[in-house]
């Protein structure tokens, strides 16, 4: 299977091993097998992988619901699901994620202060994934 590892500073779980204690050695990420891609966004320390099975997890910070968790703030030392299935791409950006269907149809969830996503439901935080035009 293939296994996804983490090194460095770990402050807020970005390594996804269950704690929050630094490594200069790569560490197993908990519960990841099978990963297909992983993408993460350094500077908001957040991590997401997507499995072989469709699923995307992810781990670290969490400020702005960008985990996927359904809820902002804090941070995930574990990785957590935050799309069951159906996934193709992945993409961690600052304060946001977004994800690509089988059927190219793309949502995102996280920060949209910025516009991030276009015209958001309601609201800069999106908790939960929310399509995009």
């Amino acid at each position: 299977s293939d296994l996804v590892s983490c090194w460095g500073a770990n402050s807020v779980g970005e390594l996804g091993d269950g704690t929050t204690a630094e490594h200069a050695t790569r560490v197993k990420v908990k519960g990841i097998t099978n990963a297909s891609q992983i993408d993460t966004e350094s500077r908001a320390s957040t991590t997401c992988a997507r499995l072989a099975d469709g699923s995307v997890r992810c781990w670290g910070a969490n400020d702005w619901g960008n985990v996927g968790s359904g809820k902002a703030g804090g941070f995930e030392a574990t990785p957590v699901t935050a799309i069951p299935s159906g996934i193709v791409q992945v993409a961690v950006g600052h304060y946001h994620t977004c994800a690509r269907s089988f059927a190219s149809k793309v949502t995102c969830w996280g920060d949209s202060g910025n516009q991030q996503m276009v015209a958001p439901p309601s609201g800069e935080l999106q908790l939960a994934p929310v399509p995009i035009e």
